[in-house]
């Protein structure tokens, strides 16, 4: 077994300790495309109900920071809460991929900007 798929396991079984039956969403960016699949694969295989898969993308990000107006850059739908409240009300469980995808990739735009759109 591969060191992303003992991290994949991990993050399942002891991580997010998913159970059979139980909701699983998975966090992270494109380009941790590879192991959230993983992840999803063992959680399956350890009788999850769903895995959602919830990836964002640093270049589309980056989009935003250079050409949305300046007054929505702070804007947040509030969907995603919705989601983790029905995640939260289910006991379902989640799994964060974190780490460099494109590192850099924000480095000349303006740091105002960047602060305003998290």
């Amino acid at each position: 077994m591969d060191r992303m798929q003992r991290l994949a396991e991990l993050a399942v079984t002891f991580g997010a300790n998913v159970q059979p039956g139980q909701i699983l969403r998975i966090g992270g960016a494109v380009g941790h495309q590879e192991l959230a699949r993983m992840v999803a694969d063992v959680a399956y295989r350890h009788g999850a109900r769903f895995v959602e898969l919830d990836l964002d993308d640093p270049l589309v990000h980056r989009s935003r920071v250079m050409h949305a107006p300046a007054d929505t850059l702070a804007y947040r739908p509030e969907w995603p809460e919705a989601r983790f409240r029905e995640l939260d009300d289910r006991h379902g469980a989640s799994v964060k991929i974190v780490g460099p995808t494109a590192p850099g990739l924000l480095d000349d735009l303006d740091p105002r900007r960047r602060a305003r759109c998290r």
